[in-house]
């Protein structure tokens, strides 16, 4: 692959990544809602779920900023070739985070497809940088 084809497919992802988080964002703030709604309930159990609601919330808000995060990178990477390294350690970390979550899943039994194309993205991001970051 060559240099420009790298930093035209990152800026693609970068977009991707953009726009993946954004949705997740509202996502993780209207679980973050639900839950402080259910938490306000006389009962216990909807207490318990609203708690639950709003940590599974915030770590999924946590995750979306750091997605959009990711998606600028890859953005100004295909301007300025020095972030590619960047580049490359983040799409390394969600590499790793996506693993792990495939792991997880396997092992609780709620294994999907979605758990192989949630690596892809990460994949080629990460392939991207790669060779953006190697010497010309």
């Amino acid at each position: 692959m060559s240099r420009q084809n790298a930093k035209t497919m990152l800026f693609v992802l970068g977009i991707i990544e953009v726009i993946a988080g954004g949705i997740s964002a509202i996502v993780a703030l209207l679980a973050i809602v639900g839950g402080a709604a259910l938490g306000a309930l006389d009962s216990s159990i909807g207490a318990a779920f609203g708690i639950i609601a709003v940590v599974a919330g915030l770590v999924a808000l946590v995750s979306a900023v750091f997605t959009i995060i990711i998606g600028i990178f890859g953005i100004k990477c295909k301007k300025d070739d020095s972030k590619a390294k960047t580049c490359f350690t983040l799409g390394l970390i969600v590499l790793a985070l996506g693993v792990i979550t495939l792991i997880t899943n396997i092992a609780s039994g709620t294994f999907g497809f979605g758990n192989i194309t949630a690596l892809i993205l990460p994949g080629l991001y990460t392939y991207a940088a790669y060779i953006l970051k190697k010497p010309e």
